[in-house]
């Protein structure tokens, strides 16, 4: 008798669909077999986990599935964890499944085979069973379950180390790149894991000595991946990829946003730091950035471009870009203000251009290319201490309320010009439920226009907080800059207006209070007298107006040194 594969795979399909309303419809219905299912279930899960990474089915006929209705009770998921180290085991089965390293021990995910590639795809759903795990941050802890926990972040700090470095690019010189590499797969990964970072950083702010505790480890895993040597961006390699770095700075804003840095000094390995050490790997990555907006990796081919494109963008912004500002606003808050900025100069490969006395000399003997090079590299160093002095609308770096930072984003956003309610929506992150927080704030800070001719509705900026604008936002494209500079621009024309300064911001949280004194350390203002210096000599040519612009925008922060 001849069978057709195609009638086995139907049958089994709706063999594992019967099974599934089976459990739904019984031992699920009731509490008591429902925990006695779910023990069993986390008893067995790595050994499910492998089966279902061997099969060749949907994960929604798969046993695996049924996490959702296990995992997402907050009761249960708590009783698993410290029972069965369920947040331990989710993850280190997770690590398990991805064996492909480079010699650092860095996932490596280039030299993929297809079916390798398969598996990647199928092993994702483990983030989304941690996910429901954490979903719920406990609002009371025990003994038992603060154990659990750090065992658990162990693991993920493992994970991240694994993480950390992934993707390495050097500088193509000569000649362009032979072959794209893969980019792809690490960004999925990390977009995966953005709001597992999110959540257990969430979990730390509910308990005084678990954060404490996450922070030395942190701190501590940190220490092993942070070399010391001579380094240049534009020679040695360098990564996007910098998840246990981007970690320890979300928790150390949280050190200062629960006041535990004030309340318990002497629990903290505050004096271990080295501030030095804290800065380098995300400035490395923003000065990555700055060479690429400067021509600098043309001959990379486009899978930089993607790289930078996505470390900026919306969905991975939050536990990347962001978190390196935060980082070097740490670093800087704990150094010699010029200290940190001759550690600027230095990785911006600019520290000739403002130390030799003939540096007009070197402009006129250096070819067109490198003096376009060096001014659009002086042009985001300036841009880099802006963001470092005045960002202050996370809580915790400045003194701010918990929606004040996605108000300030609604307002640069309808700066541009006017929204539709899901545009909007697309340009605020997105935190673990799917929320973004504008419905909170929107009405507040817009006024909504009715449909008309085109047939949607848009939200506009009350004029009340035009005063708010700033040019140089963050979360700014060079092309958004440019819209909301014509914008403000125009609509100024029309009241009648000068330019206006930069807004006032925030007031520092203690923690952070002494990085207002880079705006009056001698370093930045050698490099500021340089530049207008450089403005007004009749030669010319070795300085841009964006340059000016960004020396101007520092004078005006300088106003509110004593905020």
């Amino acid at each position: 008798m001849c069978v057709d594969v195609t009638d086995v795979c139907c049958v089994s399909v709706g063999a594992r669909n019967i099974y599934h309303q089976l459990l739904m419809n019984s031992l699920l219905m009731d509490f008591r077999y429902k925990k006695i299912f779910a023990i069993q279930f986390a008893k067995n899960y790595r050994r499910l986990q492998t089966d279902f990474m061997e099969d060749d089915h949907e994960r929604v006929v798969s046993v695996t599935s049924l996490s959702v209705q296990l995992f997402t009770v907050p009761t249960m998921a708590r009783m698993l964890m410290v029972e069965e180290d369920l947040m331990t085991t989710i993850i280190r089965t997770f690590v398990d499944h991805l064996r492909h390293r480079d010699l650092q021990g860095c996932f490596q995910f280039d030299r993929y085979t297809a079916q390798q590639a398969f598996k990647f795809g199928r092993v994702q759903s483990l983030i989304g069973d941690l996910k429901y795990v954490l979903i719920s941050r406990p609002s009371e802890w025990s003994d038992q379950l603060r154990l659990k926990f750090q065992e658990g972040l162990d693991a993920f700090l493992e994970l991240l180390k694994c993480m950390q470095g992934m993707d390495p690019v050097v500088r193509q010189v000569g000649q362009h790149i032979e072959m794209e590499p893969e980019w792809e797969a690490a960004f999925t990964l990390q977009m995966k894991l953005t709001h597992i970072i999110s959540m257990i950083q969430e979990w730390c702010s509910t308990d005084e000595r678990v954060l404490i505790e996450a922070y030395r480890k942190c701190l501590s895993a940190l220490s092993h991946c942070v070399e010391t040597f001579r380094y240049q961006v534009s020679q040695d390699k360098v990564s996007i990829h910098l998840p246990v770095c981007r970690l320890l700075a979300g928790l150390h804003v949280l050190l200062s946003r629960t006041e535990v840095a004030s309340r318990f000094p002497e629990q903290l390995p505050l004096g271990e730091l080295s501030p030095p050490l804290l800065i380098e790997l995300p400035l490395r990555c923003l000065v990555l950035c700055a060479q690429v907006h400067a021509g600098m990796w043309r001959r990379n081919g486009f899978s930089l471009i993607n790289q930078i494109y996505y470390y900026h963008n919306v969905k991975c912004r939050v536990e990347m870009f962001d978190k390196d500002i935060v980082m070097l606003q740490a670093g800087a808050s704990m150094m010699d203000p010029n200290h940190f900025l001759m550690i600027v100069l230095s990785r911006f490969e600019l520290f000739h251009i403002f130390s030799s006395a003939d540096c007009r000399k070197r402009y006129r003997e250096a070819n067109k290319d490198v003096v376009q090079q060096n001014n659009t590299l002086i042009e985001e160093m300036l841009h880099l201490i802006i963001m470092v002095v005045g960002e202050r609308y996370v809580s915790g770096v400045g003194q701010v309320e918990l929606f004040d930072e996605v108000k300030r984003e609604i307002i640069h956003q309808l700066s541009i010009r006017p929204m539709a309610h899901s545009e909007l929506v697309k340009a605020l992150p997105e935190n673990g439920n799917k929320e973004t927080g504008l419905e909170r704030v929107i009405d507040s800070v817009a006024s909504f226009k009715k449909p008309g001719v085109t047939g949607r509705g848009l939200y506009e900026l009350r004029p009340e907080w035009n005063k708010h604008f700033n040019l140089y936002f963050h979360h700014y494209s060079r092309a958004d800059q440019s819209k909301a500079e014509e914008a403000q621009r125009k609509l100024r024309r029309q009241n009648g207006e000068d330019t206006a300064p930069p807004p006032p911001p925030p007031p520092l949280c203690p923690l952070f209070s002494s990085l207002v004194n880079l705006l009056q350390c001698d370093v930045l203002l050698a490099v500021e007298g340089a530049v207008l210096q450089w403005a007004v000599e009749p030669s010319g040519g070795g300085w841009t107006e964006s340059m000016l612009q960004r020396v101007r925008h520092i004078g005006g922060c300088t106003v509110h040194i004593n905020m």
